[in-house]
């Protein structure tokens, strides 16, 4: 059987895989492959390996900024052509970056595809005039987490930061619930997202859900330094250029790790994860110490007795969590970290409401081991049964290749 050609268009640079949503779109962009032949859109990894892994996936990959328009009117077309695709202010650095992507489309011939894979909203808007055959990946829903970060704790009423995420809030709002309505499919990562989607009535919402690559373990991590004699050690995971992630690391340093200080005098706070920069260093470096990306996680988070993930922000599920219940560490987090994931509290992780009760379930974590490992052993089954990264995609290419066969029939009957 000969295989279709789809489309897949991202601006997410997917190597080296240390961000949740690089791990999402690399596994989206397999399963895609397994159905179609796919041609892939996207920056050129600086990785080595991950472009030749690419490349070698890929029936044709186009990297952006190998094609430019060379001049003349081709080249004002393309510019023209960006400027519309932008949504909002266009400044010019969002024209530039758009530019990129018209240029690298218009190497191609876009009739020839039965399928467009749009990574966003935003990048979606490239293909208005081929919205009956476009899937977009939303992941999560961008302006319920805009929406958060208008609140008073965290910005300045009507301040110019506060009008700024005012306005970007109502742009993807529109973006997400008006102007989408008409593509093909919408894909979100939770049964929360599909259920806000229709009900404010937006249709042919699938859910794939984000899944884990860390590799499973039988025993509990930390279980060398998980007593309460031993100093007490925390860790968190996150893209620290994500503001949803660094506003968790500010909020566990000033308003948490005081509180665990006070039973626990020696407790260490590391975060994990890449982007920490010097002024980041600095600002945190008497409370909390940035150890960067690790290749190994299960082994990295083998010397912490708890993973912390005081998420304030955000929409969607967090891989995160999902690789830290694949490790086996007990976990504590908030309702806004655990959202989307089907967890319950005290069987799986614990939730805390608030800075003081953060602080009070990590102290009954420290001082009983054994609920730790019972929830840790909870929460690594959970992640078996339904979110390990291979059963997901083979959930997406089930359900490309049923779309491909309604869409063959479709044109057999047409």
């Amino acid at each position: 059987m000969v295989k279709g050609r789809l489309l897949f268009v991202t601006d997410v640079t997917l190597f080296p895989l240390d961000q949740g949503m690089r791990v999402r779109v690399a596994n989206l962009l397999a399963a895609c492959t397994s159905v179609f032949a796919v041609t892939l859109i996207a920056p050129m990894p600086e990785d080595e390996t991950g472009r030749a892994w690419l490349e070698g996936l890929c029936d044709r990959t186009v990297w952006l900024g190998e094609q430019r328009a060379t001049g003349g009117i081709g080249a004002v077309g393309a510019w023209w052509a960006a400027y519309r695709a932008a949504p909002g202010i266009r400044s010019l650095a969002a024209v530039r970056r758009y530019a990129l992507f018209v240029a690298a489309i218009r190497t191609l011939d876009l009739s020839e595809y039965d399928l467009i894979w749009a990574e966003r909203p935003h990048i979606a808007r490239l293909f208005a005039r081929q919205r009956t055959r476009t899937i977009i990946d939303f992941d999560d829903i961008e302006h319920r987490r805009i929406s958060q970060t208008l609140s008073p704790g965290l910005v300045r009423p009507w301040s110019p930061a506060f009008l700024v995420s005012l306005y970007r809030m109502r742009l993807y709002r529109w973006l997400e619930l008006s102007w989408s309505r008409d593509f093909l499919a919408k894909v979100v990562c939770s049964e929360e997202d599909q259920h806000y989607l229709e009900s404010n009535g937006c249709h042919r919402i699938v859910v794939v859900p984000n899944g884990t690559n860390a590799a499973a373990t039988e025993t509990g991590v930390g279980s060398s330094c998980r007593t309460a004699t031993e100093p007490l050690k925390v860790v968190f995971l996150g893209n620290i250029a994500h503001q949803p992630n660094l506003d968790a690391v500010t909020y566990f340093a000033d308003d948490i790790l005081f509180r665990l200080k006070a039973v626990y005098p020696d407790t260490f706070f590391d975060v994990l994860g890449p982007s920490a920069g010097p002024q980041i260093r600095e600002r945190f470096s008497s409370r909390a110490t940035f150890r960067g990306f690790v290749p190994d996680l299960q082994a990295a988070l083998s010397n912490y007795d708890i993973f912390v993930a005081p998420i304030r922000l955000g929409s969607g599920t967090r891989v995160k969590l999902l690789d830290a219940m694949a490790c086996r560490i007990p976990i504590v987090t908030t309702p806004a970290g655990a959202a989307g994931l089907p967890v319950v509290d005290g069987e799986h992780l614990l939730l805390a409401h608030d800075a003081s009760d953060f602080a009070e379930k990590v102290v009954r974590l420290k001082s009983d081991p054994a609920l730790g490992v019972r929830l840790a052993t909870n929460a690594a089954a959970l992640v078996e049964a339904r979110f390990r990264s291979p059963a997901i995609r083979d959930l997406v290419a089930r359900w490309l290749e049923g779309m491909a066969c309604s869409m063959a029939s479709d044109a057999n009957h047409g």
